[in-house]
């Protein structure tokens, strides 16, 4: 310990550790003691629109919608590639194909469904899953997750190294830098998945991409760096043989695939409106010089090295 650290209050050093150790939910916020509980709850537009009708209608009018355990509804934002992405309002305990076939119309004519991925914060889900309860429990039993309920439908067109390569840069970009292991984890990864596109990278370069992201959770302060050790290797592993299929040739007449953000809704003719320039690590709020460094850093056994 320092002379400046040595002079500082024990009780100012303890809760400047609880603060870079325990993130609100754990221990709630302003704490003083160790022993402490200030619980802090954080509710989003969505759970509060329910209070009128709950107030208004009952608890137990509520609970006839959805299930025992997830009792409501959900809203559910489906866009890709399916024939009719919107927004949808459904019970709690939908079958998930409910949702993409029934209500967004499922994929394209002539294509079938390929991944499902709930946000970029959960596991990739698979079509052999479309038979799965839209609540909370159910999603959890098959190791994804619901999210916020956004929804994003690939088909069988769909090259999944492109998407992990651009969730992946995409995260990387949204990495705010105040946890080293999460900006250089996710850093890691997206250099090497970059490498695998341009048909530059082997076995060797995908196990850095699985490192990178098991790397970035460390420390943590925000979710961000969990969303991603939970998305890429996922996609990764589950799409093993795409990979593969990659090495050293990297993707020749692949569809490009962005991550577009929505801007507007046209419910008449079913159809986002997006962001006509897509975030990537050239054209972000990243400066010129932390561009290049995604191309140029990674970790390797705790150590920067080029």
């Amino acid at each position: 310990m320092n002379e400046a650290s040595q002079r500082e209050p024990p009780a100012r050093r303890n809760r400047r550790k609880r603060e870079a150790d325990l993130p609100p939910y754990v221990q709630g916020l302003f704490v003083t003691g160790p022993n402490d509980l200030n619980p802090a709850v954080v509710n989003n537009v969505e759970t509060l629109s329910n209070v009128p009708h709950i107030i208004r209608r009952g608890e137990q009018w509520f609970r006839t919608l959805g299930t025992p355990d997830t009792p409501g509804t959900m809203v559910l934002t489906v866009s890709g590639d399916v024939q009719k992405p919107g927004v949808y309002e459904l019970p709690m305990g939908t079958p998930l194909q409910e949702l993409v076939f029934g209500s967004a119309g499922g994929p394209p004519a002539g294509r079938a469904v390929k991944a499902l991925l709930f946000g970029v914060s959960n596991p990739v889900v698979t079509p052999s899953r479309l038979n799965t309860p839209l609540d909370f429990g159910s999603m959890q039993k098959i190791g994804s997750g619901l999210g916020s309920g956004g929804v994003i439908a690939y088909d069988d067109t769909t090259c999944m190294v492109q998407v992990a390569h651009k969730l992946s840069e995409f995260l990387y970009i949204e990495s705010c830098g105040q946890c080293t292991p999460c900006k250089f984890g996710t850093n890691q990864a997206t250099y090497y998945l970059h490498k695998l596109v341009h048909g530059l990278a082997d076995r060797h370069d995908l196990d850095l991409v699985i490192e990178g992201a098991a790397m970035a959770p460390h420390a943590n302060r925000c979710y961000l760096p969990v969303e991603h050790s939970l998305l890429i290797p996922s996609i990764v592993h589950t799409f093993a043989d795409e990979f593969e299929r990659h090495f050293m040739t990297g993707c020749r007449s692949c569809r490009q695939i962005a991550v577009p953000k929505i801007v507007d809704f046209d419910a008449a003719k079913a159809s986002f409106a997006y962001a006509r320039a897509p975030m990537t690590a050239t054209n972000s709020r990243v400066s010129s010089e932390s561009s290049r460094e995604v191309h140029h850093v990674r970790f390797s056994r705790g150590r920067r090295t080029p």
